[in-house]
């Protein structure tokens, strides 16, 4: 498994890398980028209280507390917000670790990996354009 995919947290990682991260995470959450977002996290909201309302109550945690903020982490980085249920289930094991012990905490980030890697990674760089030679003097 990519071990990359599941160990990239902030919380595994050391400067400069983790510099670089916390930067670009800073850049996402200003205060103006915060109120920019409040017509999206009302929608949002509305969309996951729209789950639930007709019932008459619901299981906070799960149906609002939980996946309210990641719904709005994949709206501020751009990823898909219909792949909440998927995130969820990638995030969980990384997040709040099911297991003990280092093969069942293995076996439970490899769970996250596929979704991971398909939103999470970027790119592998492109080799730089050949250059063509100069005509001589």
């Amino acid at each position: 498994m990519p071990r990359a995919i599941t160990d990239a947290g902030l919380s595994h990682m050391r400067p400069p890398a983790h510099d670089r991260r916390r930067g670009t995470m800073s850049r996402a959450v200003t205060a103006r980028r915060v109120s920019d977002l409040e017509p999206s996290v009302r929608r949002l909201a509305n969309e996951l209280i729209d789950g639930f309302i007709e019932r008459g109550s619901c299981d906070f945690s799960s149906e609002l507390a939980v996946p309210l903020p990641s719904a709005i982490f994949l709206e501020v980085f751009g990823l898909p917000v219909a792949d909440l249920e998927p995130f969820l289930a990638a995030k969980a094991p990384i997040i709040r670790p099911p297991a003990s012990t280092a093969p069942e905490l293995d076996e439970a980030r490899t769970t996250a990996a596929p979704w991971m890697a398909g939103h999470v990674n970027p790119p592998p760089p492109r080799p730089p354009a050949a250059r063509p030679p100069h005509p001589p003097p």
